[in-house]
């Protein structure tokens, strides 16, 4: 068990990723759960398998994640800027609680299955940013993308917008400008800090009734 500053702070610059654009709008769901956040990761078992998380390990984070249930009620009645705060805070929390539980090869695995599952997305959150040394001019242009991709959900959602096949188009202009934005060596960089390639499965996971 361990806890530092150092993953605390992390676990905040994750959560700057959650508010800008992990919100409820555009999360990865599945079966009501938010599959691209770190509890969201772990209700697999095939993600506790590629973290080789021993069984004290697995059922402490299993604890963790039902302390963690009825959330939902939290945020209901919630404007969409409180609402994305407050998912931001318990991605926080929930970031710095199970990194306590991890041993620091597991952390690093786990960090790069977060990336690996949000993919350009990703490049929103400071700690990547600050790895890839990104300039304030690209930080601002990511923050504009992900501002007017944002509209364009909102807009398709209000509007019918054609269902599953107009955000996947929206989802392939983000990714498209988003990377635009970095330079072939942040581009390798990037790629670098997903790690080894996991295939996520896609059936709901342990723990999520």
């Amino acid at each position: 068990m361990k806890g530092s500053t150092t993953r605390v702070l992390a676990a905040l610059g994750a959560a700057v990723f959650v508010m800008g654009i992990a919100g409820p709008a555009q999360a990865q769901r599945r079966g009501g759960f938010n599959q691209a956040s770190v509890t969201g990761l772990l209700r697999f078992e095939e993600v506790r398998t590629e973290l080789k998380l021993d069984p004290a390990q697995s059922e402490l984070v299993q604890g963790y994640i039902e302390s963690t249930q009825g959330r939902r009620e939290e945020l209901q009645g919630l404007q969409r800027e409180e609402r994305a705060a407050k998912e931001a805070a318990f991605e926080a929390t929930d970031q710095a609680k199970i990194n306590e539980i991890l041993n620091e090869a597991q952390e690093k695995r786990l960090a790069e299955l977060l990336i690996q599952r949000a993919g350009s997305q990703a490049l929103a959150r400071k700690d990547v940013q600050d790895k890839l040394s990104l300039s304030a001019e690209q930080r601002q242009q990511i923050t504009t993308i992900e501002t007017e991709i944002a509209a364009k959900q909102r807009e398709a959602r209000q509007d019918g917008g054609g269902g599953r096949e107009a955000f996947q188009a929206i989802n392939m202009e983000r990714e498209t400008r988003l990377l635009a934005v970095l330079t072939a060596a942040q581009k390798t960089s990037f790629e670098g800090l997903k790690g080894a390639a996991f295939e996520f499965p896609q059936r709901r996971g342990r723990g999520n009734n």
